[in-house]
């Protein structure tokens, strides 16, 4: 699989396993981050870092508890135990892609990214 396919094969997988309350976008400054809805007690840290000796970029991705502070109930606790374990899975599935991609592919995904994302802002405000 090339390299721009693993990033989007990744963007669709975190879309599914996040059951869409996580998604890849273009962030401020132009830069890959994940847009995570407000109701999730997990998330996933996802960035295209630059190798100084090679020039190539390469995925860093991490999970993250959000803000959670202060006592539970069980059902609080099991729904974060269970989101935990999700992310877990997902940032192994992610990790084991190994993405290593050169800028020109990098920037060729990010412009596509921006046109979906601006493709889909036509569609929601054509919707009645």
């Amino acid at each position: 699989m090339k390299e721009i396919e693993k990033l989007w094969w990744a963007k669709r997988r975190i879309e599914e396993a996040t059951d869409g309350r996580q998604r890849l976008i273009m962030g401020f400054g132009g830069n890959i981050t994940v847009q995570v809805d407000k109701g999730c007690l997990v998330a996933l840290y996802f960035a295209m870092v630059k190798n100084r000796q090679s020039g190539m970029f390469h995925c860093d991705v991490k999970g993250y508890v959000r803000t959670f502070s202060g006592y539970r109930n069980g059902v609080c606790l099991d729904r974060l135990t269970a989101e935990l374990e999700a992310m877990a899975s997902l940032v192994k599935e992610l990790e084991h892609l190994e993405i290593c991609i050169e800028e020109e592919e990098l920037l060729t995904f990010c412009h596509e990214l921006i046109s979906q994302e601006l493709d889909g802002e036509v569609q929601k405000e054509e919707e009645p």
